[in-house]
């Protein structure tokens, strides 16, 4: 549950209001996270009692990012945290009563934090009191002496006045006297402030650069969207001239850069792939002109590799952009020209999956890809087998392992360039930590000698065979809560949080012995005719279960049919299967979790016709997910996914099935900036203020540009100032700040 922080404003302006979550913080960065130990080790972090008689000050650990930075004077500076759950709360910083410590200077003021640093806070947190700024009629006549009439009052005044900024200031409303103020003024504050005592600040995210290889599929001035091999569709924003000669169709690799404290993303060089190709196919000619015959045998390769991914992103941009599908089949046309060139044989495809078959005398390697197709392809002696940095020959070592393969699809060729190893475990990370989760819970057997549901807390007692007894917590609404007085006296197999004890299921103990515990993720199933259910295990494993007639099956603890099963559903690590022999593996008990990622970062690409967005987690790895209008939200309403563009944030609430990619809620966060283009209307010289009519319509933007070096471009030259502005002029690229609309970055064209 979110709650509204609020601190006192300054003249003018409100303070951003956010909310804080109430859950623990887990993870975080390990050099944060070891300075939060030491600092808590310096602070005793227990309830300090207040001299209050109805509240507590409370201290409290945080760890998470600087989002926002707003200074009030008189050394109060209020900065909003993102802690590492995606809540936000907000900290007042005292220059008097705060020690802000950055790598490299033993003491800071507040005013040396910048946004995006990761920090670590002790702060203080009040608590047993009213905000009489958010408190409700009903909270504000739980106070003494405040009845109906004086709690409307009050309320009355703050709607008509605003917030009060000191508890003094109850004295202006009507019947509020000093002997009621001081009543209540040991229960009442203003603002629910976290304060805080010692900040330790690691400088923000540097800017970072990162590669693209994809189609150009959308182009203006001020913004390029290029289509890469696995779909992700990615818009980045342009200088002026950034894409000088550059069409929609080609295929193109981006050199790009990130700024996190703006969330831009800008392509600062374009370098077209045919050129770089060229470039290969001149040195390619010069070596065999010279018969240089091991750079030819290389150059060979790295030609049919780019050829290869090039061809992936062409093919992609044919499926997904249609309006520039006549020049991506122009380029794929001049691509297979290269290869014939060069007795290179035809279209070169990528596809991952399981080696499950190696016949090394005869040369050839059979694979199942990721869509379940089966593939079997001949090993060429020029091939290229990796595992990691290392060359590797065709062997058995090669059976069961994800391996990525690009090779020729044409059936009477299906030669291989490339084989390299997936060193991963097949199953995203997330569901590899929900297994870890998992097996801290534990399994007992014995009998149900005490249970009480009548009282609270409700529990059981369960005898174990060496005659000791574990009592479990028992938590009302759980799925084994109804007929839970059956079991009395009856022997149970139960499973409990090692924690906690608290009983996450329980059923009648039916023994049998030569159970194997099994988990992963359901890759394929057939209940029907072979009655066969596929569980991808961590080790690039794949293991063939048999459904039998008493196999047990859950959902979250809740028992379901065997039609509710779904591929992509999580196997708990307390599911159990029975080997009869090696071939027949029999499903003796099959716990299962809906699969569910959260997903959090900037949103690098809108595909609203398909219904995809792109996105840039704090991983780095670009993920695109399906997105449905009623999946899409914006300040807690449903939007359409129109609305969404790039620069947006997905905040923290935002979730995924990271095994089909379709997203159930996606929740937006505004960028930190914007980005317009349009004709500027008017200029303020004395106080630079810029008015810019922008392009589409609607109203004209009025902006404030700071008088420094290298905010303003006019016809390319950065050395320009807001004086070399003229009305009229053209702006094909401006990035302003959306909270406070002051231009980060102007570039307009010559005259």
């Amino acid at each position: 549950m979110k709650h509204t922080t609020h601190v006192q404003p300054k003249s003018g302006r409100t303070a951003p209001a956010a909310g804080i979550l109430s859950r623990p913080l887990v993870g975080g960065p390990i050099l944060i996270g070891l300075l939060l130990l030491a600092m808590m080790a310096m602070l005793t972090l227990t309830s300090v009692a207040s001299p209050l008689s109805a509240q507590q000050i409370n201290q409290r650990a945080i760890l998470g990012t600087i989002y926002d930075l707003e200074a009030y004077g008189d050394g109060l500076t209020v900065i909003t945290v993102q802690d590492q759950d995606g809540g936000q709360l907000q900290l007042e910083v005292r220059d008097e009563l705060t020690i802000v410590q950055i790598p490299g200077r033993e003491r800071s003021l507040a005013e040396n934090l910048q946004v995006g640093s990761t920090v670590a806070v002790i702060a203080l947190q009040r608590t047993g009191v009213t905000n009489v700024n958010t408190a409700t009629d009903a909270e504000l006549q739980g106070l003494p002496q405040l009845g109906p009439a004086r709690s409307q009052a009050i309320t009355n005044f703050r709607s008509a006045n605003g917030y009060f900024e000191a508890v003094d200031e109850l004295l202006r409303v009507p019947g509020i006297t000093q002997i009621i103020l001081d009543s209540i003024r040991p229960q009442v504050v203003v603002n629910n402030w976290l304060q805080a005592q010692h900040i330790m600040a690691k400088p923000a995210a540097a800017v970072f650069h990162f590669h693209i290889t994809g189609v150009v599929v959308q182009l203006s001035p001020a913004e390029l969207t290029v289509l890469d091999a696995d779909g992700n569709r990615i818009t980045l924003g342009l200088t002026l001239g950034g894409a000088s000669g550059i069409s929609p169709g080609e295929a193109v690799t981006v050199a790009a850069r990130h700024d996190p404290k703006l969330g831009t993303y800008m392509a600062v060089d374009i370098d077209r792939v045919r050129d770089s190709m060229q470039r290969l196919v001149e040195t390619l000619t010069l070596a065999e002109q010279v018969g240089d015959a091991q750079n030819i045998t290389n150059l060979r390769l790295r030609l049919a590799d780019a050829v290869g991914r090039v061809n992936a992103a062409l093919e992609q941009a044919v499926e997904r952009a249609p309006f520039v599908r006549q020049n991506v089949q122009a380029a794929i046309g001049d691509l297979q020209t290269i290869l014939r060139t060069f007795d290179l044989y035809g279209p070169v495809v990528t596809v991952t999956g399981v080696v499950d078959l190696v016949d090394a005398p005869g040369g050839f390697l059979g694979i199942t890809d990721n869509g379940g197709n089966v593939i079997d392809l001949r090993i060429a002696p020029e091939t290229v087998i990796r595992d990691g940095d290392m060359d590797i020959n065709l062997n058995q070592e090669l059976f069961g392992r994800r391996v990525k393969v690009t090779y020729d699809p044409n059936p009477s060729s299906l030669r291989t360039h490339r084989v390299e190893l997936v060193r991963d475990t097949g199953l995203p990370s997330h569901i590899l930590t929900q297994l870890a989760v998992t097996a801290n819970e534990g399994e007992a057997k014995g009998t149900v000698v005490e249970l009480r549901q009548t009282a609270s807390p409700q529990y059981i007692t369960l005898r174990l065979d060496d005659g000791s007894r574990v009592p479990l917590t028992v938590q009302p609404g759980a799925g084994y809560y109804q007929g839970l007085g059956s079991f009395y006296n009856s022997r149970v197999a139960v499973r409990y949080d090692t924690y906690s004890f608290e009983l996450l299921y329980i059923q009648r103990d039916l023994p049998m012995s030569g159970e194997t515990p099994i988990s992963g993720v359901i890759r394929d199933l057939d209940l029907k005719e072979s009655r066969e259910i596929d569980i991808a295990v961590p080790g690039d494993t794949v293991l063939t279960l048999t459904w039998v007639a008493n196999s047990q099956l859950t959902r979250d603890s809740l028992p379901i049919n065997p039609s509710d099963i779904n591929i992509g559903d999580v196997v708990r690590p307390t599911s159990r299967y029975l080997a009869s022999d090696v071939t027949f593996l029999a499903v003796r008990q099959l716990d299962l979790i809906s699969p569910i990622a959260s997903i959090q970062g900037p949103v690098l690409g809108v595909d609203a016709n398909a219904g995809r967005v792109t996105v840039l987690p704090e991983n780095g790895q670009i993920v695109t997910i399906q997105v449905g209008d009623s999946a899409l939200m914006r300040d807690g309403s449903a939007d359409i996914l129109e609305s969404l563009q790039p620069g947006e944030r997905l905040e923290f609430g935002s979730f995924y099935n990271p095994l089909t990619s379709d997203a159930w809620r996606v929740a937006i966060q505004p960028a930190k900036a914007h980005r317009v283009a349009g004709t500027i209307a008017d200029l303020d010289f004395d106080d630079f203020i810029i008015t810019l009519a922008p392009d589409g319509g609607g109203d004209n933007l009025t902006l404030l540009v700071p008088n420094k070096p290298r905010i303003v471009a006019v016809g390319g030259d950065s050395t320009a100032s807001f004086h070399s502005l003229q009305v009229g002029d053209r702006v094909d690229n401006l990035i302003y700040r959306y909270d406070d609309n002051v231009v980060v970055e102007l570039m307009a064209n010559s005259r």
